[in-house]
């Protein structure tokens, strides 16, 4: 779509792109458009050109599930079997992508959806549930069937214009409303006797 003009575009095929079914779509906040392979890798629609970004570039492996763009305009991607990655700075030629799978913390490498809440954490939709991630301090909080899940499949999720949070499932959808984190403060220290 352009914006401009309102008229769809039909993208001509090219040769920098893998044969290979697209499965992610995302457009960036300057308009650059996104898109993620059933084969795996990324690729950047700019000012007419494709640039494809294959796994061995940093991309996660897997089946490219979801792209999304949070408020910092950081691009997140969701994989089926790599995890989750992103990228600081989508707008540079050359993409630094950091990554988290099972061995930081998050629940599955199997990443079906991404979030966010009003407060900055990102939700990853996963195979076992979903997991809050802090960006910041890469704090992970997962929450399953457990906590209220109709099941810990997630398959979508999106966040409304009131910051609440829907997650949708094979078995139902889930509504959950962020709070912000709060701290606990260390309970006072009480000494009932010394020897």
């Amino acid at each position: 779509l352009d914006h401009t003009t309102g008229k769809i575009i039909a993208m001509p095929p090219s040769e920098q792109l893998p044969k290979s079914a697209v499965t992610a779509f995302a457009e960036s906040p300057n308009g650059d458009i996104w898109l993620g392979f059933y084969t795996g890798g990324i690729a950047r629609y700019r000012n007419g050109d494709f640039r494809f970004y294959p796994p061995n570039d940093g991309v996660p492996p897997g089946f490219i599930r979801h792209l999304s763009f949070d408020s910092k305009q950081r691009l997140w991607i969701g994989t089926s079997i790599g995890g989750v990655g992103w990228i600081e700075d989508p707008n540079s030629e050359t993409l630094d992508i950091q990554r988290m799978t099972t061995r930081d913390g998050i629940s599955s490498d199997q990443v079906t959806t991404i979030t966010e809440d009003r407060f900055g954490r990102i939700y990853l939709g996963t195979g076992r549930g979903i997991d809050r991630l802090d960006p910041e301090d890469r704090k992970i909080k997962h929450f399953t069937t457990a906590d209220g899940l109709p099941d810990n499949f997630i398959n979508t999720s999106f966040a409304d214009q009131d910051g609440v949070l829907w997650f949708g499932t094979l078995r139902g959808l889930a509504r959950f409303i962020p709070l912000p984190e709060t701290r606990r403060q260390p309970p006072p220290i009480m000494i009932s006797g010394v020897r």
